[in-house]
């Protein structure tokens, strides 16, 4: 049994190379033979809309391709099939609106060179063409994101998009129903300087719909949070009842803010604005708390004093 198998292969192993040879031959007489001969095939061929009017854009579901029986020699239909692909245009220059468009061997695109042919259309047999007037239009961008501050620091100016909104193309019914576009939720944390951040914008999943820029910036303008006394600010009365004067003592206070550290160190004693309203006011009552006009972000602490005294006499006539 063992010799048999040793014979067996010296036998396929003897000229190995001169049998591989013929073998060779042999097969490529054969697929050049095959090959030579007219054969019927389906391919799948890419439907290609071309010719779309200015204004307007394409929102039916068009078939990526259609199925079509050729026919031809083996050898160029292996090599359209594999090699070089054929196409099926679709000219829609005349379509202002809507056409059902019937698909013909004719609109086939075979690469020059090749002895095939379209012999039918399979499926899908028409294609529904629905147009729509493009429109361009600006969408406001909102930031999703949460800003974690550490201790001793406050957004100056809260959290800015640049730019703060974007350019969106596409259907007009699409572009009517746009309100905002939010950008990606992010979080961040241990935040103590001014920083910026680039962030995906999340588009509606539409293929219509094409939107620039698809980043922004986020801005997060970070101060840290300071204490400020201001001096010498005047007090004034407003609503002073008709044909009355007022005295008010002590006619100026001190006081204590609170707020970005970028912005107290902008403030005077002009830029505060306190008063006491004289609205509702009684020969009984006599002290009155200053009210404060501040800065955004900006808060009280403290008013020294925290009353002043409100003398309300008549006006002298002329």
């Amino acid at each position: 049994m063992v010799k048999s198998l040793q014979k067996l292969k010296k036998a396929i192993t003897y000229q190995w190379h001169i049998k591989l040879y013929v073998i060779g031959l042999a097969f490529a007489l054969w697929f050049f033979t095959v090959n030579n001969q007219v054969y019927e095939t389906v391919i799948g061929v890419e439907l290609v809309p071309i010719g779309t009017k200015a204004g307007k854009i394409i929102v039916s579901e068009i078939p990526q391709e259609a199925q079509v029986r050729f026919s031809g020699l083996g050898k160029d239909l292996l090599i359209m099939k594999y090699l070089q692909p054929p196409r099926l245009e679709l000219d829609i220059h005349t379509i202002n609106h809507y056409y059902e468009y019937p698909l013909r061997t004719g609109y086939v695109i075979t690469p020059t060179g090749l002895n095939v042919t379209a012999e039918e259309i399979i499926d899908p047999l028409v294609v529904e063409i629905r147009l729509e007037n493009l429109d361009t239009t600006y969408v406001p961008v909102i930031p999703n994101v949460e800003v974690l501050l550490q201790s001793g620091y406050m957004l100056a100016s809260g959290v800015d998009v640049e730019p703060d909104s974007v350019m969106a193309v596409g259907p007009r019914s699409i572009i009517r129903e746009l309100g905002f576009f939010e950008t990606e939720a992010q979080v961040y944390t241990d935040v103590m300087r001014p920083s910026r951040y680039i962030v995906s914008i999340q588009v509606p999943d539409s293929r219509y719909l094409t939107v620039f820029p698809l980043e922004v910036n986020v801005i997060l303008d970070v101060d840290q949070i300071a204490e400020r006394m201001i001096t010498r600010i005047p007090v004034g009365a407003v609503r002073i009842p008709r044909g009355r004067r007022v005295q008010i003592e002590p006619s100026r206070v001190d006081v204590t803010v609170k707020g970005p550290a970028r912005i107290l160190a902008t403030l005077t004693e002009d830029s505060l604005d306190a008063t006491v309203n004289l609205r509702r006011w009684t020969p009984e009552q006599q002290e009155y708390i200053p009210q404060f006009e501040l800065p955004e972000l900006v808060e009280l602490v403290r008013c020294q004093p925290e009353m002043v005294r409100v003398r309300v006499e008549e006006a002298e006539s002329r």
